[in-house]
């Protein structure tokens, strides 16, 4: 004979499209059809799934892909939240160079969204950080990136590859800092 569950419990839904990488590729290309609000709440679930599991590598650059889509969809108070999440794990993570970037970037965003006073605040925030680990200014303004150039997107989820930000595994391979995946030069 069978038991029947209780009504009150309930499974958790499985993710539409069937797991991160999936999902990290709606999302890519909700960002690029313009539908901001929908990429960001993806983002954020991945962020959130991420931090949770310890996926300290990869969770930090889904905070701030998601706070990226909030200021695109003009909710900047939410997006400066999800900012600091991911700036501040790479802070706990002690990812200094990796830090300076993306602050640096976040900053320039949120400049360039108008958002002139929070950019002033994550100024703030980055320069006090930053005040003990110089070497991490002077690695982001020299560090040397191999010749080959990579392709425009990740072929596995879609995000946006900048030679600048990703972490180069050889001269001809660099990392997807979204999935994580090898990416191989052109």
């Amino acid at each position: 004979m069978f038991r029947r569950r209780p009504l009150g419990r309930r499974f958790k839904p499985i993710p539409p499209g069937g797991g991160p990488r999936q999902a990290l590729l709606n999302a890519n290309r909700l960002e690029e059809a313009g539908h901001y609000r929908d990429a960001a709440e993806i983002f954020e679930r991945l962020a959130r799934g991420a931090h949770q599991r310890g996926i300290l590598k990869h969770a930090p650059f889904l905070y701030l892909r998601a706070a990226h889509c909030y200021l695109l969809a003009s909710q900047a108070e939410h997006a400066l939240e999800l900012m600091n999440q991911g700036l501040h794990l790479l802070h706990e993570t002690r990812r200094w160079r990796v830090l300076h970037k993306a602050g640096e970037r976040s900053v320039t965003e949120l400049k360039e969204m108008g958002q002139a006073k929070a950019a002033n605040e994550v100024q703030a925030w980055l320069d006090k950080t930053l005040q003990d680990h110089p070497e991490a200014i002077q690695a982001a303004a020299g560090s040397s990136k191999p010749s080959h150039k990579l392709p425009a997107k990740c072929p596995f989820c879609g995000a946006t590859i900048r030679s600048d930000q990703v972490e180069w595994i050889d001269e001809d391979t660099a990392e997807c800092l979204y999935c994580g995946s090898s990416v191989q030069a052109e």
